[in-house]
This record gives C-alpha cells, structure tokens and sequence, in this order.
C-alpha cells in the first residue's frame, strides 16, 4: 500500500476529517483537480471543515527530548509549560541516562526502543565492528545516509515505540525530527519512522531534509517555514525543531512525534553549560517557548486530551573546570604498550586497542599518570563473558557502593564492540582535543558516568497517567519506552527497561512487580555517583 492508497484508506475509516484529508492529499503533491474528486467538492470548502481529525483509537505519542538538559537547568529560569505537563502527569526528579555512553546517538537509541546500548547496538559515535575489528562510525553523516545507524537496530533485533506502535495499526505514522542532530533523528525514528528529518547547513542557510527511505514528500519540504538563515543562534535551534514537528503534524498527522532540541546541547559544548548560567537562562526559557507552542496547537486540533507527552533529556554537561589534553591520555597509553585503534570520549576516555591483551597495564598507567584520573576499568573476555575490572590510584581504596554502579552501567554497553579500556576522570573535567580551542575558554562535555552528565529531567503527562503525581523512583532513559506501550496497551517485547507503574493509573501486578525490584538497587547506584559528585565538586545534588 503506498502513501496514496493508505491516506484514502484512513479517511474511508473516518480517521480523519475532510480538511486533514485534504490537506495530506496536497502534501502528497496530488493535484487540485483529483483532489476535489477524491471529496467530491471544491476544496475551499473542504478546508473550511472545522472539524478536529477523529480521536484515535489509543493515545497519540509525542516524545521531546532536550538535548543535554541537565535536571537542575529547571532552577535557571521558569518553566511554566512545562509545569502544566507536570502538573497533569508524573514528574521524576531522580531521572537518570542510567547507561553508557551519556551520548546522543546512544541515548535516543535507548529512548525509543527501551533497551540498553550493548542491546541495540549503538553504544556511541563510534565503536568496534566485532567483525572486522576495524572503528565504526555509524552515528556519522555519511553513514547515517547509507542507514547504518538503523542496521545496528535491525540486527540487533529490538523493538521501539514506532516499531510496536506501527505492528499494532500498520496506518500509523511516525515522524521524528530536529533542527540539526541528524543522529539524533534516526536514532529514535529508527527504521519503522515514516519521515526523518534533520536541517542541512548550506552556505548561509538551513534546510529541512529527509533521512533516504524517510523522505517526505518533496512539497513538504519546500515549505518556506522549514528553512532559516544560517547559523542559528540560541534558542532557533529549538524554535527550527518545534516548527519541523508542527509541520508534520499538520501535514501528516502522525501518531508518533519524536522531536529532538539542541539548543542546550548546542551551546553547552560551546560554553561550559552550568558555567554559563546566564546563556543557559536563555536557553530554558526558550525551550519551555517552544513546549508552550506544542500545547497550543495540540490543543487547537482537539487531540491535546489524547496525546500522552514525554519530556526528557538524553544526558547532562558538565563545564571544563579542570581539563586533561587527549594528547597526553594517547601518549600514556603508548608508554604502557598499548596500540591505539581509536579512542572517544568528553568527560572520560574509552580506548580500543589493536592489543587488548594490554588493556591491563594500560589502565594502569592511566590512572597513575593522567592528571585527575580518579580510577579506570579494563575488559576481558572469559568464557564468552565480558567483564570490566577495576585499576585504582595507588593507596585509594575501592569504594564498593560506587563500584557496584559502575559494575550496573557497565552491563549498559560491554560486549564485542566497547571500549577495552575506560578512564574515568574527576567530576568538572573535560579532555581537551584541538577542536576546543584555547585552555582558557570555556567548553562543556559528556559522555562519561559523573552525576553531571547522568542527570536528565523526565516528565510523563497525559491519559492513562496519574497527575500531579511526583515519583522518587530513580527512573532510566531505558524505563520510557516500556511505560508509553503500557499507557499505549502494548506488551514491550525484546525491552530492558520497566514500566513506571507508579506513574500509571491502571498498572498489572507485573508491572508493579517488576518495578518494585528493581527500586533498591537503582536507589543504592544513583546515590553512590552522587555521592562521588558532592566529594568532587562539594556541590549539593539530588537526593
């Protein structure tokens, strides 16, 4: 069935109103003449239909993750927008990433299909191909265009809210988008998404394009609305997404609506983030903006009372308050012996080696020589298992309670494809590589396991959820997924998060079950990393 047959199909099952009918059909680039035969009037009139589209069987999926929003950026400025959805749903002030690596591509990955990164496959940027051996770079430009990003999904064999939504009614669309982060896009979007959108830079301006087998139709695209002059500057980053999202909604009227903001991500690498309060301000009211534009429309089109909304972020940043120059973690690793295959990382530094039989000494080394090293881990493989093992500074004394997170986070993303050897650094400090500029200019990063970047708001309002409802359960990225196809009446097969049943109004008792065992252990874990937060920095954090 093509985009034609199953819009016709929608309408003739009276899910959808004359005028949305329309207006998708001119989406499509049908003329006005098949147009007007298809409703069998002229399409002035048909426009002026002020019938809402017909409430869907199921709520309506929205998803807005904001790129690097640290939880305590809601203290910066007022976010009454956000308060309205908080106010209708279940906020979690103990959200967490919950897993490694605290980056973009990792974290939407693990946002749409509830599973952890060494599940999914994308652990990163960048990682080991564990059949060649060789660095992969499928989270880049020009590998995301060919679809690697979206293979390591389907080889991984993971389910995702797109991908269950769409197998429960095949009709169903699913857009993802953001004004920039092409990752970010098809990360969530993944291969069951019907449109990915991203914006392309091109001399001085930026353009709305599609992800390849995500195109939407190219009238769509050549909406004056979607392109701006470039660069954008702090809070049109945002305002570029949101508008990416209503477009669609008002042209495609998905079911699913994945959008991605970066303005905070954008910015914090440039100027430290937390450092920076002042733009950071900016930044969060501009965000809320952008929410409160949501609701409005939304609520114009009658489906604001049956769309279930997630607000989240996909990490944290910390600012460069102390900084390690990569040159000096490459050259230590050379010392101890270790061949350097690549090496990632902001807050911390992941090593592949071409000879991990040296990982050992390697992290050895590190810890002794790299300065601010707090502690490192190496891998091995024993009988098909991958373990990390802990290298601590000579005279420290392991800290149990801390490890066991540590051992937690690792179970995120070990395998064949991480890192075989991971440096964890101080809390506040940044590697530093030629493309930060001078020492003394302030620039954020994440990546790694400190409380700075783990941090993330979530928020979850709308039907199906207990309102003005706050949760101290320490709940993961990984935990959304599973809780929108409970809201949504959908098992979530193949998933390593739990539905938040304490957000729902009708949970199972297996829902119940599941959560309540897992809520000691994620408490002990979270409150280790903060705890080596507040020693580090002698900060104040979350309880």
């Amino acid at each position: 069935m093509n985009d034609l047959e199953r819009l016709v199909a929608q309408y003739a099952a009276r899910r959808l109103s004359r005028s949305g009918f329309v207006r998708r059909l001119l989406a499509l680039g049908v003329s006005v003449h098949f147009a007007e035969a298809l409703v069998g009037m002229p399409l002035g009139r048909a426009l002026a239909a002020p019938a809402p589209p017909a409430p869907s069987r199921t709520p309506r999926i929205v998803v807005v993750v904001l790129d690097a929003f640290r939880a305590d950026y809601q203290k910066l400025a007022p976010m009454p927008n956000l308060e309205w959805l908080m106010q209708r749903g279940t906020s979690f002030p103990n959200a967490w990433v919950g897993h490694l690596e605290s980056m973009t591509p990792a974290s939407h990955a693990t946002i749409s299909t509830g599973a952890a990164p060494t599940h999914h496959g994308i652990i990163g940027f960048s990682w080991r191909d564990a059949s060649s051996g060789k660095e992969d770079l499928a989270a880049w430009y020009g590998a995301v265009l060919a679809g690697r990003l979206e293979e390591q999904l389907i080889l991984h064999n993971v389910n995702s809210i797109p991908q269950a939504v769409k197998s429960a009614d095949p009709t169903a669309r699913v857009v993802a988008v953001s004004s920039e982060k092409y990752y970010a896009a098809d990360a969530i979007g993944g291969h069951s998404a019907d449109y990915i959108l991203y914006g392309l830079p091109n001399n001085h301006t930026i353009t709305t394009m599609g992800i390849p087998h995500h195109l939407p139709p190219a009238s769509f695209l050549k909406k004056k609305s979607l392109s701006r002059p470039w660069p954008l500057r702090y809070e049109q980053y945002d305002e570029m997404s949101m508008t990416m999202a209503l477009e669609s909604l008002r042209a495609f009227d998905p079911r699913v609506l994945l959008i991605n903001m970066p303005a905070c991500d954008t910015y914090g690498h440039q100027v430290g983030g937390p450092a920076t309060p002042d733009v950071m301000r900016r930044l969060v009211a501009g965000a809320d903006a952008q929410l409160g534009r949501m609701i409005r429309a939304f609520r114009d089109r009658g489906i604001l009372d049956t769309t279930l909304f997630v607000v989240t972020g996909d990490h944290g940043m910390i600012p460069n308050t102390r900084q390690v120059r990569d040159t000096d973690i490459k050259s230590e690793v050379s010392i101890a012996g270790g061949d350097i295959l690549f090496n990632t990382g902001g807050t911390s530094s992941y090593v592949w080696l071409r000879n991990p039989a040296e990982a050992s000494l390697v992290a050895q080394r590190l810890v002794r020589h790299v300065p601010y090293a707090a502690f490192a881990h190496y891998q091995t493989l024993q009988n098909g298992t991958y373990t990390y093992h802990l290298v601590t500074r000579p005279g420290a004394k392991a800290d149990p309670a801390l490890e066991a997170a540590y051992q937690y986070l690792f179970s995120t993303f070990a395998g064949p494809t991480s890192p075989d050897v991971c440096l964890w650094l101080e809390e506040d400090t940044v590697i530093r590589n030629h493309i930060d500029g001078p020492p003394t200019a302030a620039h954020g990063n994440h990546g790694g396991a400190t409380w700075g970047v783990q941090q993330v708001p979530l928020v979850i309002s709308g039907p199906g959820v207990k309102q003005n409802n706050v949760s101290d359960f320490r709940a993961r990225l990984m935990d959304i997924a599973p809780t929108v196809l409970a809201v949504l009446g959908l098992r979530p097969d193949r998933m390593d998060g739990v539905a938040l049943s304490d957000a729902l109004l009708k949970p199972t008792s297996a829902q119940t079950e599941a959560f309540g065992s897992l809520a000691t252990s994620l408490a002990s874990h979270q409150k280790a990393i903060v705890a080596r937060h507040t020693a580090d920095t002698g900060a104040g954090a979350r309880s």
